[in-house]
């Protein structure tokens, strides 16, 4: 996986809108180049750790709650420390944010990491995403495929 682009959509897609990873990640199967490794990951952010240090170009997507409106994504290269408060706006317990600075710390954070984060609201179990965060889910899934067919072609 080291030479790859890797896409890795995280949550749990049996809870409403913490499903939008995997969704995104739906959405851009068959869109996408063989260079390009679509990744669903439960959430368990130490796990994701092992991800993080055998590849070189990574885009996680995962939902938070930050009490912005239902579906507004938010993005950060890594390049650069993540905001203090993206550390504790997640749904898992060690929230994307955190994970991503601790790979820092242990220089296991690829050379090229971009964060997406579409603001949920509604978690309930078998509860399918709200219509915000599909809204979302769908324009972030065209924004990546533009992005990869101009990047990765």
């Amino acid at each position: 996986m080291s030479n790859s682009c890797v896409i890795v959509g995280i949550g749990n897609p049996a809870r409403g809108d913490d499903a939008a990873g995997h969704e995104v990640l739906a959405r851009l199967r068959g869109r996408v180049g063989h260079s390009t490794v679509l990744l669903e990951h439960d959430g368990n952010m130490m796990d994701l750790l092992t991800v993080l240090q055998n590849v070189r170009d990574v885009t996680l997507i995962d939902v938070c709650v930050s009490g912005a409106p239902a579906g507004t994504i938010l993005r950060f290269d890594a390049a650069r420390p993540l905001p203090a408060e993206l550390r504790t706006h997640s749904t898992h317990g060690l929230g994307l944010g955190a994970a991503v600075e601790l790979a820092r710390a242990l220089q296991v954070l690829p050379p090229r990491c971009i964060v997406y984060l579409i603001e949920g609201t509604g978690f309930a179990l078998g509860e399918r995403p709200s219509q915000a965060v599909q809204a979302a889910i769908g324009a972030l899934a065209q924004a990546l495929a533009a992005q990869l067919g101009a990047v990765h072609a």
